[in-house]
C-alpha cells in the first residue's frame, strides 16, 4: 500500500482555498454584473416616467382645456374661471398652427417662479409661459413672454421655428386674449439674438418704447421678417425661448397686437 506524500496535503488545501476564492471572485463578478444591469434598467424606467411626467406638465388639464374651448367666445366668463385656478394667470396665448395654445401667468417679482411651475402654480419642469415681472401685466406698449423650449412641439418650440422661411411663411398669425381685450396677432420678424448683448429684454427701458426704437434693438440678430404694417405706438408682442444648439442665445418672435372689435 503506497505512503500518502507529505509535501502533497498543503498543496491541497491550497489548490481547495484557490479554487474557494476564485468561486467567491466570479460570484462576485456575477453579482456586480447584475446590479449594474439592474441599475442601468432602473435608470431606463427612471428617465422614461421623467420624460412622461414632463410631458404631461407641458399639457392642459381637462379644467383648462374646457375653458380653452370657450375662450373665444367668452373672454371675460373664461377669464373668471382661470382666475379662480391662480390669480397670476392674466393671458391667454393661441398661435394658430402650432401647440402653442395655453395660459400666461405674471409674476411681478421675478423671472424665477414659472420656470419650473405650471399656470397652477404647482411644480412642473415645463414650467409655464410667463411675462416679464419688469413688465405691467398686460398693459405696456411691448410685452415679453417667456417659455421653455421642450420636445415634441410642447410649450415655445414653435418659436425656434421660425428660423426657417417656409416656416415663417405659413404661421403669421395668433390671437392674445387678455381680460379686457382680445387682439389679434400679426408677425413681424424672427431673429436670433446673443442673450448678453442684445436691449430687447431691458424692459425699464423699453416697454413702453415705440415700434421705431425697439426694431432698431434687433439688427443683425433678424433671421426672417415681413412687410408688416406697424405704426410707431402699436402693441407689439415679443416671444423668447432658448436656443436648441447654444445657452447664450435665445429664439424670438416679434408680432403686432391689433385689437379686435367687440362686433367681431
Amino acid at each position: 500500500m503506497g505512503k500518502l506524500s507529505v509535501s502533497s496535503g498543503p498543496g491541497i488545501y491550497r489548490n481547495r482555498i484557490l479554487d474557494i476564492i476564485r468561486d467567491i471572485f466570479e460570484r462576485c463578478i456575477d453579482a456586480a454584473a447584475f446590479s449594474a444591469f439592474v441599475f442601468i434598467a432602473l435608470i431606463g424606467v427612471y428617465a422614461l416616467i421623467d420624460a412622461q411626467k414632463v410631458d404631461a406638465s407641458a399639457k392642459l388639464d381637462d379644467e383648462v382645456a374646457a375653458i380653452a374651448n370657450n375662450i373665444s367666445a367668452k373672454p371675460e366668463h373664461s377669464f373668471d374661471e382661470l382666475g379662480e385656478i391662480n390669480s397670476d394667470i392674466v393671458a391667454w396665448l393661441r398661435i394658430d398652427g402650432t401647440l402653442i395654445d395655453f395660459p400666461v401667468v405674471w409674476y411681478d417679482k421675478d423671472n424665477i417662479k414659472y420656470l419650473t411651475r405650471n399656470y397652477r402654480g404647482e411644480y412642473a419642469t415645463a414650467g409655464a409661459a410667463f411675462i416679464d415681472y419688469r413688465n405691467d401685466g398686460v398693459k405696456d406698449n411691448y410685452t415679453v413672454i417667456y417659455g421653455h423650449r421642450m420636445s415634441g412641439d410642447k410649450m415655445f418650440s414653435s418659436v425656434g421655428k421660425y428660423s426657417d422661411r417656409d416656416f415663417f411663411n405659413t404661421h403669421e398669425t395668433g390671437v392674445f386674449y387678455t381680460p379686457d381685450q382680445t387682439y389679434d396677432l400679426e408677425l413681424i420678424l424672427a431673429a436670433r439674438p446673443n442673450v448678453s448683448e442684445t436691449q430687447i429684454y431691458n424692459m425699464r427701458l423699453y416697454r413702453n418704447a415705440s415700434y421705431d426704437q425697439l426694431i432698431s434693438l434687433f439688427g443683425s440678430d433678424i433671421t426672417n421678417s415681413r412687410d408688416t404694417e406697424v405704426s410707431p405706438n402699436d402693441k407689439l408682442l415679443l416671444l423668447s425661448t432658448c436656443d436648441k444648439d447654444a445657452n447664450h442665445y435665445r429664439n424670438v418672435i416679434l408680432l403686432k397686437m391689433i385689437p379686435r372689435e367687440e362686433s367681431e
